[in-house]
């Protein structure tokens, strides 16, 4: 039978150099690759079951205005949100499947592909604990969806910049506009603008700072992230 084994062996030499003696050991780590394996089966049977509650949930959504036309919009934008969410989840899976973890700037880059070339992510490349992912996605969907009715994304030309950073253990994401409608505050906060700040304060320990600047608007994000710096990416030019 086929038995798993971890070697490790030291070659002795002489002192020309020349190998003399081989000492080493051979373990056999048949139990441990079972239980990996049987533990990859798990996981990927609770991924599938995540994935079918993301579908059932936004099915159930849309009969729900089907029968009650009034909130198509609302149901709409969830079907949005758990799509956000499930995309989340899949960088996620496909983090810990390579034995790594998500990274925030390959996160925004996914969830800003439709969008093209207008959006920019820049900055360093940062990994995501794996319960900061779907918080960190639920508000980056929000804030796109927004500037695509309201900023910048909303006309031809205008353009989103998204620096990304961590420093003594803090995470940053910068959101800057440009090139959309004059920006005036809202009066009052929307749904969507309390999701954020609840899931920024609740789930991630953090704050965002909001700057209306007539000529784009300015987000700042912060979090006391368990992330680590990967690699400095090359800022993009526009």
């Amino acid at each position: 039978r086929w038995v798993h084994v971890w070697h490790r062996s030291l070659a002795l030499r002489d002192a020309d150099g020349v190998i003399r003696r081989m000492v080493g050991y051979v373990l056999d780590v048949s139990a441990e690759a079972a239980a990996k394996a049987q533990a990859a089966l798990v996981a990927r049977e609770m991924d599938h079951r995540v994935k079918n509650s993301f579908a059932l949930v936004a099915g159930l959504a849309a009969a729900a205005a089907a029968d009650h036309p009034e909130a198509q919009g609302f149901a709409d934008e969830m079907r949005e949100r758990l799509r956000a969410l499930a995309a989340a989840h899949d960088l996620s899976r496909q983090g810990q499947l390579e034995g790594g973890a998500a990274g925030l700037r390959a996160l925004l880059e996914r969830l800003a592909r439709p969008y093209g070339d207008a959006v920019a992510v820049e900055g360093a490349e940062v990994s995501l604990a794996p319960e900061e992912v779907q918080p960190v996605a639920l508000v980056a969907h929000e804030w796109l969806t927004n500037s695509v009715k309201h900023g910048a994304l909303s006309r031809p030309g205008g353009r989103l910049r998204i620096l990304v950073g961590v420093a003594a253990g803090e995470v940053s994401l910068d959101w800057r506009e440009s090139g959309g409608p004059a920006v005036v505050a809202p009066a009052q906060r929307g749904f969507g603008e309390e999701l954020v700040r609840a899931t920024v304060e609740g789930q991630l320990g953090g704050a965002v700072a909001e700057d209306w600047r007539p000529d784009g608007l300015r987000l700042a994000l912060r979090w006391p992230g368990q992330a680590l710096r990967a690699e400095d990416a090359p800022a993009r030019q526009d």
